[in-house]
């Protein structure tokens, strides 16, 4: 049965069956137009990023009477508070939800409910085996994948610098430092903003397809979340 799993919980074990599989649209990308005197048609530049892209999926519930007002609350705290999804048949990769809503809600019967929930999603799709476990630098120099934003934990203490394709980043650090190229922010272990302790762009900290390289001053060790993820 065709299960859809939002923030690690099977709405199949909560009651709730997708009454079918959602359009899935490909991604578009980003561009900005612009028109020329005496030219046909449009200049457009490519930006290098995508849109967002949206999925609506219908369910059903089945509850007591007077357990439908409940139940559907609960329902609709999820679908507000979800951060990942998943589908049954592919949980190799899961979406990052940007924001989510109920846009239909209808009591069939006094048991019978129908929604409809509408996600709006980041346009890539995450591979799982590239989230939250630190991994080290051999395993992710080499990237499968599309153009990522890794996670990287720097720990030691002092000015150092990090190095990814030739890109540098300089830094101080006290016991652990966090670059985040996702969010492009950096923090410590108390989640405090330690951004001014950076020197240099997050963008060139991303890993590119195929073989990157990567280093970090000595006296410092470095570990990384890839968060691989493909469109």
């Amino acid at each position: 049965m065709f299960d859809v799993i939002i923030n690690d919980r099977s709405t199949n074990a909560l009651g709730l069956s997708a009454t079918s599989y959602p359009l899935i649209p490909a991604p578009e990308k980003k561009y900005i137009a612009s028109t020329v005197l005496n030219r046909d048609g449009a200049l457009y530049r490519d930006m290098g990023t995508y849109e967002d892209i949206k999925l609506s999926i219908p369910f059903n519930f089945y509850t007591m009477t007077r357990q439908w007002g409940t139940y559907l609350r609960e329902f609709q705290s999820l679908i507000q508070n979800a951060r990942e999804l998943m589908f049954s048949d592919d949980q190799q990769v899961f979406w990052k939800v940007k924001k989510a809503r109920m846009t239909e809600i209808e009591r069939v019967t006094p048991q019978i409910g129908r929604v409809k929930a509408e996600f709006t999603l980041d346009p890539h799709t995450y591979v799982v085996a590239g989230k939250w476990h630190y991994q080290d630098l051999s395993e992710v120099e080499y990237n499968l994948y599309a153009e990522c934003c890794p996670l990287y934990l720097v720990s030691g203490n002092g000015s150092g610098t990090l190095t990814v394709n030739g890109h540098q980043v300089s830094f101080i650090a006290s016991g652990l430092l966090y670059l985040d190229t996702d969010k492009e922010i950096a923090y410590d272990r108390e989640n405090r903003n330690r951004n001014a302790s950076i020197s240099g762009q997050y963008r060139g900290l991303r890993l590119q397809p195929g073989q990157n390289s990567i280093s970090v001053s000595d006296g410092f060790s470095l570990a990384v979340i890839p968060n691989w993820r493909v469109l």
